[in-house]
């Protein structure tokens, strides 16, 4: 279970498993035997992992993730894994994949199965949100911005507050980054 989250998020990340085992002071090796689940980290590795990858230690020991969230819609939706598959035009072999942790799916197939069977697509990627209700709203477009802001905590942050901020609130916010941005390019 940490092994696949670890892989899942440093893979969501584009970090290599030699560059992490850098970061990290151990071998790629090591990282590979975490990821397969053969061994586990210890509990001061799991601060260190989680600060490599930009994520909370709560995210790599969960059991939230979109493998155990597709296998929960499969079995709200009272359908088989073949049946999902042929009912939204995805090979079983991928359904199988994804279902197994084997392979993520991508965020536009993700944003599809969220708008057709009106679910909230973070909640699909392992997000600790409501399955239904409330969402980030996504569509093809869009899908990438949010499995990153899944997969950034900051940027999480950022998402859930400006959901309950006023129309002021949100001035005032894109004008101190406006100003943050007219800062940086001024340094450059």
């Amino acid at each position: 279970m940490i092994g696949n989250n670890i892989k899942r998020i440093r893979m969501a990340r584009g970090i290599r498993q030699s560059d992490m085992a850098e970061r990290l002071n151990v071998s790629a090796k090591t990282i590979s035997s975490w990821e397969v689940n053969r061994t586990e980290p210890n509990f001061g590795m799991l601060e260190q992992i989680a600060e490599v990858l930009n994520c909370s230690k709560s995210d790599l020991i969960s059991d939230d993730n979109p493998a155990s969230r597709l296998r929960e819609l499969i079995s709200y939706l009272k359908l088989t894994p073949s049946e999902l598959a042929e009912a939204n035009n995805i090979p079983k072999s991928s359904i199988s994949m994804y279902i197994n942790g084997k392979r993520l799916m991508k965020a536009d197939r993700v944003s599809e199965l969220a708008i057709k069977y009106d679910i909230n697509a973070t909640w699909l990627m392992g997000m600790t949100v409501p399955m239904k209700g409330q969402s980030y709203r996504t569509d093809s477009e869009t899908a990438p911005i949010s499995q990153e802001v899944f997969h950034t905590p900051a940027m999480r942050i950022l998402f859930d507050t400006a959901r309950e901020a006023t129309p002021e609130d949100l001035y005032k916010a894109a004008e101190y980054l406006k100003f943050l941005k007219w800062e940086r390019e001024k340094e450059n």
